[in-house]
């Protein structure tokens, strides 16, 4: 039997967190809240919440200080309220992109400083999942997502720009990272530092991939990558064939 955890899900208007929402909410409590969820109302929901799941962040922005406010101002504020209180489970939503020398890596970085230090272990499960490239149905093309713009593209006769061909990206389908969170309910372990198990693929490979399953000319049996990654291609290609009639 599942037990009806109290869920606090921190962004469910995202990819991930609309993803996580239609995933849980038949089976748990969950109740959503966000950056403009005043700090009174913020307290009272982890108070009354089991686990809290912070999917929140900037990945883009032309303007530097909405990675300040939303990435590092919400996460100390969420640090902060969870200091108040014991034996919750926090589950981070970091990147493996964490390292870069720009101000995402920087942010992130950051947030798993915050998340890690003894104060709020000691008191809490937290589990930081560094994500890689997320892709699946739903996910917006022209963002962030190289499998969402590639697909789109093809099923819309659009040119693709290929930038650092030969560079290797590495990609988790949704469905997996779903899987993984919900895992982390029961994990004891007061402190967990997850890498996802990834599919890693040049940008030049992944683009002729998915221009041959798109154009059918794909052989499965020649294929080095397994064929749980191409249906998963397939099924975020047909996504957009669908939104398209």
């Amino acid at each position: 039997m599942v037990k009806k955890y109290k869920i606090l899900l921190l962004g469910c208007n995202g990819f991930i967190g609309s993803n996580l929402f239609n995933n849980l909410n038949n089976r748990y409590s969950v109740i959503c809240a966000g950056v403009a969820t005043e700090f009174d109302k913020l307290d009272k929901l982890i108070n009354e919440s089991d686990i809290i799941i912070h999917t929140i962040g900037v990945t883009r922005s032309n303007n530097e200080f909405d990675f300040y406010k939303i990435n590092i101002d919400f996460s100390f504020q969420l640090y902060s309220l969870l200091s108040k209180y014991d034996s919750k489970t926090l589950i981070y939503l970091s990147s493996i992109h964490y390292h870069r020398n720009d101000i995402y890596g920087f942010t992130k970085r950051y947030n798993e400083y915050l998340f890690s230090k003894e104060e709020l272990v000691t008191k809490h499960n937290v589990k930081i999942i560094r994500t890689p490239g997320i892709f699946g149905p739903g996910a917006k093309p022209n963002n962030v997502s190289v499998i969402s713009t590639f697909c789109y593209n093809e099923i819309n006769n659009i040119k693709s720009i290929i930038n650092e061909p030969d560079k290797e990206l590495e990609f988790l389908y949704i469905d997996d990272l779903l899987i993984l969170i919900e895992e982390m309910f029961n994990n004891t372990n007061k402190m967990n530092i997850i890498y996802p198990d990834v599919i890693k693929i040049t940008v030049i490979d992944l683009y002729n991939l998915i221009q041959n399953i798109q154009n059918k000319t794909f052989l499965k049996n020649t294929s080095s990558y397994p064929s749980i990654f191409i249906n998963n291609l397939l099924k975020t290609l047909n996504s957009f064939k669908n939104a398209t009639k």
